[in-house]
């Protein structure tokens, strides 16, 4: 009988208790953030026939993360609290660049690879840059995005590029997605040209 009474007093202890103990889980659900694709192109002369895949690109595991990756100095990094990509970062740099290449206007098809759709283009790279970094005291973001545009038949690499561009923000969190959009917004816009000048003068 006494066996039994501890067991339920120690029962409604951890009841009482319940409220006050933090599990691993139960705190506040991070925000999550996405990005832009780039939308501002000027209209092409006509659509072309042309199919471009787009690869994941590559990235160290520190930034292949839905994390959202702050450098305060060369060899530390750290992650901004209760704040998350809607994806890894390598996925929302290949799905930007998928819905880029299709506000362009001058594709047949954008896509993912790899993947069963047959196309004459590949754009594949590694994403090497993709975080918030103090300069001087200064929060900058910086992005750095290399492309290899590869012609799918042949595996030819067409063109290589690297596309880079930093820019001071605030430091508060809304500050700082707000300036990876603005940044990624120029780095697509500039990829997504440079990639459809290669084809028009190598096809």
């Amino acid at each position: 009988m006494m066996q039994r009474l501890s067991f339920v007093l120690m029962a409604l202890m951890l009841t009482a208790c319940g409220s006050l103990i933090e599990l691993p889980g139960s705190g506040a659900p991070p925000k999550l953030y996405s990005l832009n694709a780039a939308a501002d192109f000027d209209p092409p002369a006509q659509m072309q026939d042309w199919r471009i895949l787009v690869d994941e690109p590559m990235a160290s595991r520190a930034i292949d993360t839905d994390r959202i990756a702050v450098r305060p100095s060369d060899i530390e990094i750290k992650y901004y609290a209760n704040a998350r990509w809607s994806d890894r970062a390598p996925r929302l740099v290949q799905n930007l660049l998928i819905e880029s290449l299709e506000n362009s206007g001058a594709v047949e098809l954008a896509g993912r690879g790899p993947s069963g759709l047959r196309a004459q283009y590949l754009l594949s790279g590694s994403l090497v840059d993709f975080q918030t970094e103090y300069q001087s005291g200064d929060a900058v973001v910086h992005i750095r995005l290399k492309l290899n545009l590869v012609e799918q038949k042949s595996g030819r690499v067409l063109a290589a590029k690297t596309f880079e561009q930093t820019q001071e923000t605030g430091v508060q969190t809304r500050s700082v997605i707000m300036t990876f959009n603005d940044v990624f917004g120029l780095i697509q816009k500039e990829a997504v040209t440079w990639a459809l000048d290669v084809i028009a003068t190598t096809s």
